[in-house]
């Protein structure tokens, strides 16, 4: 009866433990979002601990930030309900998540359930591969175009953590006229 009460107790404390870690990584990616958001002074210092606190720590010194809206069809809602909508959310992150997640080359931050930005972490002539990793993404909708449209909209390279604000902003302009 112990070792099963210390074993239910380990795992109780394990997931409690996950479950901090995530919505510590949702505060710091809202803290991320905020900066990038706004529109007074950018501090690169401010922005650089956020990032090195998540672990995220950049070799190159450009940034591309790319700004990826989801529209569902009025089909799409005629033929799901809302638990099957947010089962296909979920699945919709995890394609993002390993399409982007990498904490050496990008950040992906869901800002809504349809709304997600990322930023890419780039050598001077890697723009190029930014956009054919966003296509490659865009293609693994293709086939669902009648239910879901991808709106991406990205921003230029730009260096430096202010430069990835700038970038960020830019994507949201791009893709706000979709």
């Amino acid at each position: 009866f112990i070792f099963k009460s210390l074993d239910r107790m380990i795992e109780d404390n394990l997931a409690l433990k996950d479950d901090i870690k995530k919505k510590l990584t949702l505060l710091n990616e809202q803290a991320l979002l905020k900066e990038l958001n706004s529109t007074g002074y950018i501090n690169d210092k401010e922005i650089s601990d956020l990032l090195m606190q998540n672990g995220f720590i950049f070799s190159e010194k450009y940034f591309i930030a790319a700004y990826i809206t989801i529209k569902f069809t009025e089909e799409f809602y005629n033929l799901f309900n809302q638990d099957q909508y947010m089962q296909i959310i979920d699945g919709i992150y995890s394609v993002f998540d390993m399409q982007f997640n990498d904490k050496r080359k990008s950040i992906l931050i869901a800002q809504s359930n349809e709304d997600f930005v990322v930023l890419f972490n780039v050598g001077e002539n890697e723009m190029d591969d930014v956009i054919g990793i966003l296509n490659s993404a865009s293609e693994i909708f293709e086939t669902d175009r009648s239910l879901i449209k991808l709106c991406i909209g990205i921003g230029n390279m730009y260096e430096g953590y202010v430069g990835m604000h700038n970038s960020y902003l830019e994507a949201v302009r791009a893709q706000s006229v979709l």
